[in-house]
């Protein structure tokens, strides 16, 4: 057992019987004799005169404390005694002060019983708080468990997925194009033997050029239905459930038909719905089919099945683009621009090749294209789906969450609801809000996305829509996943736009020359007969550019500088979407859609997003 150490003015030598006899039990289980209780060694440490000593310690014992207050009230003299000495007092002044013994006692009692009752005041003063503010926790969890479990069950008003369908099922089967598509891929899958996704590589930059060509010549009646799908006026996809456990990743199972029957009878969450398993994968797949095809039948010179190739690839993304889903117009958008771009490329190396039949053909394609902002109709009713199965309903159009719309809620994530979101469910759906705010809040990104998107390029202001998105990140982080990147949505349709606007102005200059010998000496040449009217340029909303040199016609936009360098080009002039904001010195070519004297990414196998960061 350890003893005391050295303190005040001599070491400790008190016997260990001393100290063990004035050690404080919390000292003893730790076997330190620490003698902490022995008032009268804090007065003998100080090694003051025996006089001073002996008086100091009479008026301890006079003081009617206890023996802890007395420890107390020792180490309070000894310390006064000590400063007045240390200020040039005697012994003698000292002791006058404390003086008569009585009243000194007194003195020292009040003033130490004094310091005990603040400190016990505070103690009680914060226990009553503590008590207090946990009493009011319980009550107010206890009034918050009785709401999450009375607020009444959520209401399945709406079947949005099966709405979709009805929308989509007004069409025969005639005028959908989806059941030919999903026929033809089926038939691409049989004649090439592949089980892989893509079953073969149809890009222009393909590792294996031989084996593409060798698989479109197979697959030749496979595409010739795909031109005749593209020519329907709806894609014609229904959302529907998988019938049965979900397939794994392989080309076959993915193309099996989903049950849309499952969808009117159970309601399932639209987000959910499988719309035509496959079903984007696989027009981009067929999209790029038709581009390598009418590539192929370039080189082989058949004019006319090229100029199909060019026509459907664009009727392919019209029919996309018409479509009420975002994933499909997003495809649809690419199709039209890499249908422009092989029209462009075709007239621009090729100049005789197409017909004027074909020309027509493809005129009449690319004007067929819809410039109109993706839509995300279908994409708003995202959250409106949720909200009917967590929300309860006060016929008002609003509600809150309660303990059946939770259930619901974690459901959603195919999470099984556990003790813990028991426990913790009535604090939980505090933070969810009022089913009429948090909708009020999604609203107001879908009309903001739509007064943007509805802007022309270089007018556009994205600041609204920013700030309404951050509103709903602030506020409800439900909501937030319920709203997809759709800022990026006009970047897609400017890039389509773009294409577009130069393939038609590639095919007006052609059948001008095919007619005139000659270029027309400014693009207002070419309206009405060719054109109906020259396509704006998106950067600043004039028309487009145009220039001849070494007797070659230019189409060109001004570049991200937002400067007009007379058709030089910038080395990003194919990849218009993904430098339009980095201020590059050069135009965009529209037409042709690439330079020749720059690398050109399709035929240097390097794919767009790389030569732009290049």
């Amino acid at each position: 057992m350890t003893g005391g150490s050295e303190e005040g003015g001599r070491p400790d030598t008190r016997p260990l019987m001393r100290r063990l006899s004035t050690t404080p039990m919390r000292d003893l289980v730790r076997l330190r004799a620490t003698g902490a209780l022995d008032w009268i060694w804090y007065l003998q440490r100080e090694a003051f005169d025996p006089a001073l000593e002996r008086h100091l310690a009479r008026v301890v014992r006079k003081a009617k404390l206890n023996h802890a207050m007395r420890v107390r009230a020792a180490r309070m003299l000894a310390e006064d005694a000590r400063a007045r000495i240390g200020g040039a007092e005697s012994s003698l002044d000292v002791i006058e002060v404390y003086s008569p013994v009585g009243a000194a006692a007194r003195d020292v009692a009040k003033r130490c019983t004094r310091d005990r009752r603040v400190r016990t005041w505070a103690r009680r003063r914060l226990r009553k708080w503590v008590i207090g503010a946990i009493a009011g926790a319980l009550v107010t969890y206890a009034v918050l468990t009785v709401r999450y479990y009375a607020i009444s069950a959520p209401v399945l008003a709406n079947n949005y997925a099966a709405q979709a369908n009805d929308r989509m099922f007004a069409h025969p089967e005639s005028e959908r194009g989806w059941p030919v598509y999903r026929d033809a891929y089926l038939e691409i899958l049989s004649r090439t033997g592949s089980d892989t996704w893509p079953p073969v590589d149809f890009s222009e930059d393909s590792e294996d050029p031989e084996r593409r060509d060798r698989a479109l010549v197979e697959c030749a009646d496979a595409l010739a239905r795909v031109r005749e799908a593209a020519g329907r006026p709806v894609l014609g996809a229904p959302y529907g459930s998988w019938p049965g456990e979900t397939p794994r990743w392989n080309p076959r199972a993915l193309l099996v038909e989903p049950d849309p029957d499952a969808v009117a009878r159970d309601n399932p969450l639209l987000v959910t719905c499988i719309r035509g398993p496959g079903v984007t994968s696989t027009l981009r797949i067929l999209s790029r089919a038709l581009a390598a095809d009418a590539m192929l039948a370039v080189r082989q010179g058949d004019a006319e099945r090229a100029a199909a190739n060019c026509a459907a690839l664009l009727d392919l993304g019209t029919q996309l683009l018409r479509d009420e889903d975002v994933l499909p117009q997003l495809v649809g958008a690419a199709a039209v621009s890499l249908g422009a771009r092989v029209v462009a490329e075709i007239i621009a190396e090729h100049p005789g090749l197409l017909t004027d039949t074909g020309l027509v053909e493809v005129r009449r394609a690319l004007v067929d294209v819809p410039t109109d902002p993706i839509s995300i109709q279908l994409a708003a009713q995202v959250f409106p789906d949720i909200a009917q199965r967590i929300y309860s309903d006060n016929g008002s159009g609003d509600g809150v969450v309660g303990y059946r719309g939770h259930r619901a809620l974690v459901g959603l994530g195919t999470g099984v609801f556990s003790t813990r979101h028991r426990l913790f469910g009535p604090l939980i759906t505090l933070g969810l809000g009022s089913r009429a705010e948090t909708t009020g809040l999604v609203e107001s990104v879908h009309r903001s996305y739509a007064a943007m998107a509805n802007q022309p390029r270089h007018l556009r202001d994205m600041r609204p829509y920013r700030l309404a998105c951050d509103e709903v990140d602030a506020n409800s982080r439900l909501a937030s996943t319920t709203i997809g990147a759709w800022g990026l949505l006009p970047g897609s349709v400017d890039r389509m736009v773009a294409h577009r606007g130069g393939a038609l102005v590639g095919v007006a200059l052609e059948r001008h020359r095919r007619e005139h010998d000659a270029w027309p000496a400014s693009l207002d040449a070419l309206v009405p007969d060719y054109l109906a009217s020259v396509p704006a340029d998106l950067v600043d909303g004039m028309p487009i550019r145009y220039v001849v040199s070494d007797g070659r016609p230019i189409v060109y936009s001004l570049g991200s500088d937002g400067d007009d360098d007379a058709g030089s080009p910038a080395f990003e002039a194919s990849t218009w979407m993904f430098s339009q904001n980095l201020g590059y010195d050069g135009d965009w070519w529209l037409f042709p859609w690439h330079p020749d004297d720059l690398p050109n990414p399709r035929l240097q196998g390097v794919d767009e997003g790389d030569a732009a960061d290049g």
